[in-house]
């Protein structure tokens, strides 16, 4: 085989072929948790252009990717002059966009913390970082050492592009045309049955003997029921902690899909709220080191479920009160979180653990 049918192969299907795939499995889940952390950092630092933001920003720029990934197969196909060069970019920037999730991942916890991570390249499913890295470096060198066959090509590059166009246009009606997945909520009794809470008042507010915990402060008015869980439930919740400040806790729509209501007596005077996964080492940091033994404030621990079991750590908050999220969706946001309340109001929220001004000013507050 020549090595001129090497690059072609290379460049002119291999390559957007494993491009369309990769497309292909994120069109079918639509869930931002799998982009690689630098491009999810980059749609949310975004937020609100062209006037929309949340889950509608979120939508369009997980949409916008996926057609731009239409389009560059297309463009490889249809138009051999790029098709080397376009090979090239792109692999170089899918391996930088893997380099990127790799290095902090090495640092936090070498050779095995990588090989628990995955890329999203195609979907939950996909193969991890390292792995991707490998591949796509083989082909990015293959793209490089090898040149496409100049046999066929047509000489006008506008010739291979009406096409390409045509396939284009069929690459927007899929990518704009997939509904968002359906999502089926966990049963909220198997949930609380794990997460230990109370069926329909979350975790027992009546203090067992001896327990010496603190209770927020009553008013005589009685706290309004919490709502119950909406009628449609969205396939990813974005955390955008920042915009509670100022607004009800019961008032978002992530705390309306908990197992079990939080206790009652949330509404009134002053708790603390902290979001954490089990196996996040960070959460089990934040909680020993301001919410271990006797609490000055009440705390309300809420479990994300998405971790893997085999890495939990003990919770070292023993007077937590403890609800979970239910299963089903994807959240979207990292842990720990930490929130402040007075009178059912969320007035401080800490999302960085590592920023111990940030977090001990939200403790005071």
């Amino acid at each position: 085989m020549s090595r001129t049918t090497i690059g072609t192969i290379v460049c002119r299907v291999a390559v957007p072929l494993w491009l369309l795939a990769g497309a292909s499995f994120k069109l079918a889940q639509l869930d931002p948790k799998l982009l690689p952390p630098v491009v999810l950092s980059t749609i949310t630092s975004t937020d609100g252009m062209l006037g929309l933001s949340g889950n509608a920003w979120m939508d369009l720029a997980l949409r916008l990717i996926i057609l731009s990934e239409f389009v560059i197969a297309a463009l490889m196909i249809c138009v051999p002059r790029l098709s080397r060069a376009v090979a090239i970019t792109l692999l170089t920037f899918f391996c930088a966009i893997l380099l990127s999730t790799i290095i902090p991942s090495w640092q936090k916890g070498g050779f095995a913390e990588v090989l628990r991570g995955g890329c999203g390249c195609f979907g939950a499913g996909g193969p991890n970082p390292l792995y991707m890295l490998l591949i796509d470096g083989s082909m990015l060198v293959a793209a490089i050492i090898f040149p496409v066959s100049a046999k066929g090509m047509m000489p006008p590059i506008t010739k291979g592009a009406w096409p390409a166009m045509g396939l284009c246009i069929v690459g927007s009606a899929i990518a704009f045309g997939m509904p968002k997945p359906e999502v089926k909520l966990e049963d909220p009794a198997a949930a609380i049955a794990s997460s230990g809470a109370t069926a329909g008042e979350g975790a027992s507010t009546a203090p067992a003997p001896g327990d010496t915990r603190p209770t927020a402060a009553t008013t005589p008015t009685t706290a309004s029921p919490w709502p119950g869980r909406p009628e449609k439930v969205e396939s990813y919740y974005l955390g955008e902690f920042e915009k509670w400040v100022g607004q009800r806790l019961d008032a978002q729509p992530i705390m309306r899909l908990l197992a079990a209501a939080p206790p009652a007596t949330i509404q009134q005077g002053r708790w603390h709220v902290v979001f954490f996964r089990a196996d996040c080492d960070h959460c089990h940091t934040l909680m020993s080191t301001y919410f271990e033994g006797e609490l000055e404030v009440p705390v309300l621990a809420v479990e994300v479920p998405d971790t893997d079991p085999a890495a939990a750590l003990p919770n070292p908050c023993e007077r937590c009160d403890m609800v979970r999220l239910l299963k089903g969706p994807s959240w979207v946001f990292t842990t720990p979180v930490l929130l402040t309340l007075q009178d059912g109001v969320v007035t401080c929220v800490a999302t960085d653990s590592e920023n111990t001004e940030q977090v001990e000013a939200c403790i005071a507050k």
